[in-house]
């Protein structure tokens, strides 16, 4: 879904992009984000959606509260990122976003391997193929976003692909599901 939007972005606004693909940066960087960012996404995600998520399920039954308060505690350590400059509010709620949905789909999987392989994917994509100039992981990606745009869209197109992603994982099998047992 990334790579779509992205690819729909730059055709739609390619003034905000600029190709920064230098062969002989990128190249040594893949073998260490491959390595390092699955070892840098588990760590976030054993701490916030392993013992933290299980820690919080021991006191409060109720998954609102369980994913609220686990987001906020996603979000309280990215509030530093430099992004934060693009607006602090919009930039914070799409980190809460962020710490939203891989909290249900950990809950409702029953598991953390999604919310890996979500997290995982989604740094790998920016350090590796599209970073930003802001961003707080600079990298010389294949491209670069000169200006990220308004911070309230980026979290309206985020709410989207994250429900497309919640229907394609969860929607289609719970509805089959129904389906089945009428």
């Amino acid at each position: 879904m990334l790579v779509a939007l992205t690819v729909g972005d730059c055709l739609i606004e390619p003034q905000y992009y600029s190709w920064t693909f230098n062969l002989a940066q990128w190249l040594p960087l893949v073998p260490l984000v491959l390595v390092l960012t699955p070892i840098q996404t588990s760590a976030e995600e054993f701490l916030y959606r392993g013992y933290l998520l299980q820690g919080l399920g021991l006191l409060y039954r109720q998954k609102t509260i369980l994913i609220i308060m686990n987001s906020f505690l996603f979000m309280l350590p990215h509030l530093g990122n430099p992004e934060m400059q693009r607006g602090a509010i919009w930039m914070a709620l799409q980190y809460f976003s962020w710490g939203v949905f891989l909290s249900a789909i950990a809950l409702k999987d029953n598991r953390i391997e999604l919310s890996l392989g979500v997290h995982a994917a989604n740094n790998i994509f920016a350090f590796l193929l599209v970073n930003t100039k802001d961003s707080v992981s600079p990298t010389p990606a294949i491209l670069t976003i000169n200006d990220p745009g308004d911070p309230r869209l980026s979290l309206v197109i985020f709410w989207v692909m994250i429900a497309i992603f919640y229907y394609c994982f969860f929607g289609r099998h719970t509805r089959r599901k129904r389906l089945n047992n009428s």
